[in-house]
């Protein structure tokens, strides 16, 4: 692969993305291509142009072939990719996530096993969601490796932002800001076994292998309890829950069953998390000027806190 024909792969919506609009994005984009180029003939891949190409806000997702195998090139804007996911990847070693193949020193160039990027967790009917990540869950939690933050600690950020004085006007109700404060405090001190955990699976976080076994991608790793994992999936998962087959807040408690049961966790400590997180996002969320985020967490806090 040439440099033009790289730069045709870098699509206009990774180049507009507004987390790569600073200096260092714009430095980034400009340098895509010839990371590509170089990356190809190190690693001997072949661009595959029967796939198209994907990006996230600051990631680009290059199909490519080596040897005959299908694979895929993910390469990261240094710096906002999540610190660990090489170390999780080689963990896990494709049991419950992708496999990785190769990485650079840095973890910000990847090559991985090539899934059906078509085929997400999202996809499915709401009934099927909690048990496929139940399991999944459960087989993710594998000893935590050295070196990872903790739910513990998290926990304890999130404790120390939320005990800040709730002004008149904010957005989130006072009871459920209370009710955040307390369950991270307990967290902070939750003495659970520490398992390494996937704290960003999201229904679009789990895909199919070509032959038909969900995995998970895209880590955000952390050492900690299993039931870490519960509340980015419940948040994605709540307009689904909004259909007829799964209805307002009974169907999150379904949901939210249904995985527990298939993971064997612990419930309590499952919500505890769901509500802390969802407090936690809903600030987050309003301060970067998102609308339907905070909406789906109020609808996670009415449902849980």
């Amino acid at each position: 692969m040439d440099l033009p024909a790289a730069r045709q792969l870098v699509p206009a919506g990774l180049q507009e993305s507004p987390v790569l609009a600073d200096e260092s994005g714009q430095r980034w984009l400009d340098d895509l291509p010839a990371q590509l180029v170089d990356r190809c003939r190190r690693w001997s891949l072949l661009p595959d142009d029967r796939v198209p190409v994907r990006h996230g806000a600051h990631a680009l997702v290059v199909p490519v072939t080596r040897w005959g195998r299908d694979c895929v090139l993910k390469v990261s804007h240094r710096g906002l990719e999540p610190a660990g996911e090489v170390l999780a990847l080689r963990t896990w070693d494709g049991q419950g996530a992708v496999q990785l193949l190769e990485a650079d020193e840095g973890g910000d160039v990847l090559l991985l096993e090539r899934l059906d990027a078509a085929a997400t967790l999202g996809h499915c009917p709401p009934g099927q969601v909690g048990p496929v990540a139940g399991r999944l869950i459960r087989r993710l939690s594998v000893p935590a490796p050295a070196g990872l933050t903790t739910a513990r600690a998290q926990a304890g950020a999130i404790a120390a932002t939320i005990a800040r004085p709730v002004r008149h006007g904010d957005p989130l109700p006072v009871r459920w800001v209370r009710t955040a404060g307390e369950l991270a405090e307990e967290l902070r001190h939750d003495d659970a076994p520490e398992v390494l955990v996937h704290a960003d699976l999201t229904t679009a976080n789990v895909l199919r292998r070509i032959a038909g076994e969900w995995v998970a991608i895209d880590p955000q790793p952390l050492a900690g309890p299993p039931e870490r994992s519960v509340p980015e999936l419940l948040l994605t998962a709540v307009d689904a829950c909004a259909g007829d087959a799964c209805t307002g807040d009974a169907g999150l408690h379904r949901l939210l069953a249904d995985v527990v049961a298939a993971g064997g966790l612990d419930a309590e400590r499952a919500r505890a998390w769901v509500v802390v997180r969802a407090v936690d996002y809903w600030t987050w969320a309003v301060g970067a000027g998102l609308t339907l985020d905070p909406q789906r967490c109020r609808r996670l806090l009415a449902a849980f806190a």
